[in-house]
């Protein structure tokens, strides 16, 4: 009994947290989260559908051009048979005078098999062209989708780890300023400083705790926009597991990289934009060209004076083979006008196609230039947050030893956690500069 009570408390353990598990936090490097995405992100699954409707429209456009057989049925009923009014004298009566005749039954059904077979239609073969470049096209944009989704997660992810560490810097001034507050504290109530000592200590404290609070909600806001970018549920406990200390933030290689604008996606779904434009002048001349099909169809008709069509009865077969050759003689100039706009969006893509290759060197060119100074700010910075560190220890220890004032310890801190601002803006302006210019040169 004391085993079976064992095994009833383990089972109920087991059912407990097997929906926990589901909520356990995970935690994602910038290079999974990038993965993720890629799998994940709605903007990507778009695309990706995109590209399988292409691919279907390929299948349709092929099909339309391969035979196509069709099956009918039709019943005709009756209530009141036609009339027709012939000479009487094809029935034996006077010449001049005429009789009414009514032709058929009241029911009436047909059953056919319709066949149609394309011969010969340019605008086929142009349309099968067509819908294959714009597979291509639709894959390039999935592609260049691709290198939008990893700049997005990548500057999210960098916004999380600059508002982790902003609130890690908030925690560690607010341990220095509790101490200096004990310490403030225990000199006024033994008398060698004035209240005023004290207050100065605790508004420092007061405002830093109020910036703690705004930077934690901060770090919920940006992975709740990291989950957002990477396609994941925002309500899923995550975690970065990585810092700002285990990131890569000066890459050399990438100040001399360089790519030829014609290699970027994007300038490759303007290249296949002009196919596509091209194969359709084509096809609109193909208009201009006779067309050729054949046709055929098998049939077999009743004719009942009641619905009977199921029992015993003559049913009368037939059938017919042709072709129909369609001959374009004069559309009045649509197709005329159609080519010469045709042509003139072929211009524009050209006209794009120029600039585009100019704006990608600019771009590269920008974003280089922007890493490049990116990089020597936050140097500078880095510089500056060790001088206002040792300013503000020598500030604090110039006040323990009865030295200094407690309004010295406050500029220096007021300097110092500005510098520390500054610096964290840097680091992330760094990063974002990095992510600007992988996107650039597509990495």
């Amino acid at each position: 009994m004391k085993r079976l009570n064992h095994l009833i408390v383990l089972t109920l353990l087991i059912l407990i947290s097997a929906p926990l598990t589901a909520q356990d936090t995970i935690r994602f490097t910038l290079q999974q989260a990038i993965d993720y995405a890629l799998q994940h992100s709605v903007d990507i699954q778009t695309a990706e559908l995109d590209v399988v409707k292409a691919r279907r429209d390929v299948k349709v456009t092929t099909a339309s051009g391969l035979p196509q057989v069709n099956g009918s049925v039709r019943y005709t009923n009756y209530p009141a048979i036609p009339v027709q009014v012939v000479p009487a004298e094809f029935f034996g009566g006077q010449p001049g005078q005429f009789i009414d005749v009514r032709f058929g039954v009241e029911n009436n059904m047909r059953a056919a098999i319709d066949v149609n077979q394309m011969i010969f239609d340019g605008r086929f073969f142009q349309g099968l062209k067509a819908a294959t470049a714009f597979v291509d096209l639709t894959q390039k944009q999935l592609d260049r989708s691709k290198v939008e989704a990893k700049n997005q997660v990548a500057k999210a992810y960098y916004a999380a780890q600059v508002a982790q560490k902003n609130v890690q810097i908030l925690k560690d001034n607010l341990n220095t300023v509790n101490d200096l507050y004990r310490e403030t504290k225990a000199l006024f109530d033994n008398g060698f400083i004035e209240s005023i000592e004290v207050d100065r200590v605790q508004l420092t404290k007061t405002n830093i705790e109020s910036q703690l609070e705004s930077a934690e909600r901060q770090v919920k806001l940006s992975l709740a926009l990291l989950k957002f970018q990477m396609g994941m549920d925002i309500q899923q406990p995550f975690a970065l597991s990585e810092t700002l200390d285990d990131m890569q933030l000066a890459e050399e290689s990438l100040l001399t990289a360089a790519i030829d604008p014609s290699a970027r996606s994007d300038y490759k779904v303007l290249l296949l934009q002009e196919e596509l434009g091209e194969i359709n002048t084509k096809n609109i001349r193909a208009g201009y060209f006779p067309s050729l099909y054949f046709f055929g169809t098998i049939e077999t008709q009743a004719f009942r004076e009641e619905f009977n069509f199921y029992n015993s009865g003559q049913w009368f077969g037939a059938g017919f083979l042709g072709v129909t050759l369609n001959v374009p003689l004069w559309d009045s100039g649509e197709k005329a006008g159609r080519i010469q706009k045709q042509q003139a969006e072929l211009r524009q893509l050209d006209i794009q196609q120029e600039r585009l290759r100019n704006a990608i060197s600019l771009e590269l060119m920008q974003a280089q230039n922007n890493y490049q100074d990116a990089l020597e700010r936050m140097n500078d910075q880095k510089d500056n947050l060790q001088l206002a560190e040792k300013i503000y220890n020598v500030a604090v220890t110039k006040y323990n030893e009865g030295v200094g004032s407690s309004l010295e310890v406050n500029n220096a801190q007021t300097t110092l956690y500005q510098t520390q601002s500054n610096y964290i803006n840097t680091l992330y302006q760094v990063m974002v500069a990095k992510a600007d210019l992988e996107k650039a040169l597509e990495r």
